[in-house]
């Protein structure tokens, strides 16, 4: 498909289902290398761009994950910022909320802020990197950082489920206008 043709069909649907194909910079032997390194569709991907929070740290961070080139990741990026700004504004929003205003980790949260994940789009970006998976992302909260206890863990699980899917996983931006 042509790099225009995608970036207009990315920009306007959900993310939820898109297989990494789909995604601008991402080729046959890209998405590959993706999906040995447990990245299988682009909700995946979203969340090493929500992760990394800006340009240079994604492009590095998709040469170290899957040996993308600068001109593949910057197109990823590129164009996970623009869909971004249509399908979570509040991106911005998580880029600075503290990770203990999260439902389940206000006491947590000071040990994760300690562990390098302060802000709240650190932890979405891991939820949506561990695919939505409850029980990946609850071991990862509780054996990665210890203070963490399993009944926290599953309270912010709910919350990033819940409003994540509510707020763009499903929703067609375009649907109300």
């Amino acid at each position: 498909m042509p790099r225009i043709r995608k970036h207009a069909v990315f920009v306007t649907e959900p993310i939820k289902g898109r297989k990494l194909k789909t995604l601008p910079g991402i080729g046959k032997a890209l998405e590959q290398r993706l999906k040995n390194k447990r990245i299988p569709d682009a909700k995946a991907l979203l969340g090493g761009f929500v992760s990394a929070g800006n340009k240079s740290k994604f492009e590095d961070w998709m040469k170290r994950k899957c040996k993308a080139n600068k001109f593949q990741a910057g197109e990823c990026y590129d164009f996970f910022k623009e869909w971004s700004k249509h399908n979570i504004p509040q991106l911005e929003i998580l880029a600075y909320l503290p990770v203990t205003k999260l439902s389940g980790l206000q006491t947590s949260g000071r040990n994760l802020s300690d562990a390098g994940y302060p802000f709240a789009k650190d932890i979405f970006g891991m939820y949506l990197l561990l695919e939505e998976c409850q029980i990946r992302f609850i071991t990862w909260l509780t054996r990665r950082h210890a203070a963490v206890n399993n009944n926290h863990a599953q309270k912010c699980f709910n919350f990033l489920h819940g409003w994540s899917e509510k707020e763009f996983l499903e929703r067609n931006p375009n649907a109300g206008q």
